[in-house]
């Protein structure tokens, strides 16, 4: 019997995903497992209460993503103070999420942390491959993007760079602009190491953000020594199958 066919309750949703959050859950599979609740409930209820019932999966499995950013920062080390700031956006960041149509494949948002509020070298360690904690690798100066908030914000609606494999950061741009989208500047590169498996499956480039003076870029990688290592190096997305330029929908 389907999971509202027994009875249990809507509110069931959000323990059971914290759950499987605490367990290693990635948020692209946390979504299937919300689209198949809804079919269900499509089975055992009229259309107005299959609309109750996938309003409030939705909005659940939004606060319990939300929930489990926080805490993934808390236990890497992020300083209280930022967490604080984070933490006052939730109300805003889920209704916001809510009212948005994304597809099953995306995230729905990403706790961003400027440069200015935390070193990069601080930033970058809060990325896990395993137990091997992440590092940044520069030869040169990085530019801070232009545009971006000062203090903590989040983006929506994120893809994880695998539309664009193999493209260039030059074909990559045009094409995600053309479908209304932004690339990732490199904060929010890491925002997306830090609470998503992506690395697993390819490594990403930080598109977003300004070249450094040799005309090169920073990627986010698995390095030799199977660390997460934020590196600036040159474009070589264009003949690589690995590398993803990820892309966002809006900004708060």
């Amino acid at each position: 019997m389907g999971y509202f066919g027994n009875g249990e309750k809507i509110n069931d949703l959000k323990n059971t995903l914290e759950n499987l959050f605490k367990e290693g859950l990635e948020v692209e599979k946390a979504g299937e497992i919300v689209k198949s609740i809804v079919e269900e409930a499509k089975e055992f209820a009229d259309v107005s209460n299959a609309k109750e019932h996938y309003l409030g999966a939705k909005r659940n499995y939004l606060i319990t993503l939300f929930d489990s950013q926080v805490n993934t920062l808390r236990m890497r080390g992020c300083p209280s103070s930022i967490v604080k700031i984070i933490e006052e956006q939730k109300a805003s960041v889920i209704d916001m999420a809510f009212s948005m149509d994304i597809p099953d494949s995306h995230i729905p948002f990403l706790p961003v942390i400027p440069c200015n509020c935390v070193d990069l070298d601080d930033l970058v360690s809060m990325i896990r491959n395993n137990e091997k904690t992440g590092c940044f690798t520069a030869s040169q100066c990085i530019e801070r993007t232009t545009g971006i908030p000062n203090n903590p914000y989040f983006i929506f609606n994120v893809e994880n760079g695998k539309d664009m494999l193999g493209k260039s950061i030059k074909e990559a741009r045009t094409l995600i602009k053309e479908q209304g989208r932004f690339c990732l500047a490199l904060e929010e590169v890491i925002a997306l190491g830090i609470h998503t498996r992506v690395l697993l499956t390819h490594e990403v480039s930080a598109a977003g953000s300004p070249r450094g003076s040799s005309g090169n870029i920073v990627y986010l990688i698995i390095d030799n020594e199977q660390r997460p290592n934020a590196r600036i190096t040159v474009d070589y997305a264009n003949s690589s199958n690995k590398i993803g330029i990820p892309s966002y929908r809006n900004r708060s």
